[in-house]
């Protein structure tokens, strides 16, 4: 098991300042995680999108700070690239980009301007970040075909073929193949590949796919991705919806499956998932739970066997 992560989610008006992640830098370095991911929407300072900036969003200057300071840990960015792309959608700016007038989360596909967009973005992280892994997004973009371009393509396919595969394929094939010619790694959610698995012939084979799974054992999805040639993160969550700190038994249970996934199928690795509180809840009141998690990864890795070489 190569890889050992953790995700600590920023997005959504969260405004951590340069001591707050070197707390959680000392956390992943203490737990024994090898690389940290920061989900990060629009709370990143991309030099790109001037007018997506928020107060307190994290800055570049902030993350080569850390790089410079934790140069044994990895900071892998997770960006969002379609979908959960709300925080700019809803600027006076990034309106524009949007899917459907006043509903969902989702940018069009089918707009020059959003892909201009994407890969002004992609060379931001690029700059900022010197990570092997790139996380591009992906995940939950359920108005594929809503407007009435998008629709127009997904219709043109015909009946018998899945037109909502090639229009994300033909959106984040040349994305994934931007962050590769960098001599990066690219990474997308596996949830939509799933829903639409001729998505994958669109990808470079060398995309690793992270396969979300926070209620079930992810070895007969993440086997999918692996039986096809992708290299898979089993990730599940720290399960804190609905919850005024985590529902523990659920949470340990989803971790423990993962784990067994990953050893089962030699995945790339892990990414524990964390995401913001509700109900007023904490988010320091759950390193506890995020350092037990870097311990049962700990303890994985060693029983991992070595790959051994063809005879």
């Amino acid at each position: 098991m190569q890889l050992r992560m953790w995700m600590l989610d920023v997005a959504r008006e969260q405004s951590p300042t340069l001591e707050d992640l070197r707390r959680y830098l000392d956390l992943t370095r203490e737990s024994g995680y090898n690389a940290i991911g920061l989900y990060l929407e629009h709370r990143f300072a991309y030099p790109s999108t001037p007018w997506s900036h928020g107060k307190g969003c994290i800055t570049p200057e902030m993350i080569d700070t850390l790089q410079n300071e934790y140069s044994d840990i990895q900071i892998v960015p997770f960006i969002n690239l379609l979908g959960h792309f709300e925080g700019m959608l809803y600027t006076e700016h990034g309106k524009r980009f949007r899917e459907e007038m006043f509903k969902g989360l989702q940018a069009c596909p089918c707009k020059p301007e959003f892909v201009r967009l994407c890969e002004g973005l992609i060379e931001d992280t690029l700059a900022a970040f010197k990570s092997e892994i790139i996380h591009i997004g992906g995940d939950e973009t359920s108005q594929l075909g809503a407007c009435p371009e998008c629709r127009a393509k997904v219709d043109s396919a015909g009946p018998s073929i899945d037109g909502k595969a090639g229009l994300y394929g033909d959106h984040f094939g040349p994305l994934a193949r931007k962050v590769k010619e960098a001599r990066r790694k690219p990474a997308v959610w596996g949830d939509m590949f799933l829903e639409h698995p001729a998505a994958l012939d669109s990808m470079p084979k060398d995309t690793l796919i992270f396969d979300w799974q926070y209620f079930k054992s992810p070895l007969e999805t993440s086997k999918q991705f692996v039986d096809k040639g992708f290299e898979v993160v089993c990730s599940p969550a720290i399960l804190t919806y609905n919850a005024l700190w985590c529902h523990l038994e659920q949470s340990e249970q989803n971790v423990r499956d993962h784990i067994a996934a990953a050893h089962d199928l030699n995945a790339r690795g892990v990414c524990v998932t964390t995401w913001e509180c509700g109900l007023f809840g904490n988010y320091e009141t759950l390193f506890p739970v995020i350092r037990a998690c870097g311990g049962r990864l700990g303890e994985a890795a060693s029983q991992t066997p070595t790959p051994q070489p063809p005879p």
